[in-house]
């Protein structure tokens, strides 16, 4: 599980492969994703419900009243 920390309220997450294709929406496109005292949940599947392949995805923080924030994370199977 990936656990997003520090998000100001009504955040959104989405995760990308480095090609640019979207991997999932947070919390939009799954039960249990939804933001919690700043923190949001990802269990690394993708949104057909498929576990995520080992590698490196991009992610992108979409805040309320902010800059958006990019960032890279990598999964290790």
């Amino acid at each position: 599980t990936v656990v997003f920390t520090n998000l100001p309220a009504d955040s959104r997450v989405r995760i990308f492969t480095t090609a640019g294709d979207i991997v999932a929406n947070l919390p939009e496109d799954f039960e249990g994703s939804e933001q919690v005292g700043g923190q949001m949940r990802w269990d690394t599947v993708n949104t057909a419900g498929s576990d995520v392949s080992a590698g490196v995805y991009l992610y992108k923080v979409e805040m309320p009243e902010r800059e958006e924030y990019w960032g890279r994370l990598v999964i290790i199977r």
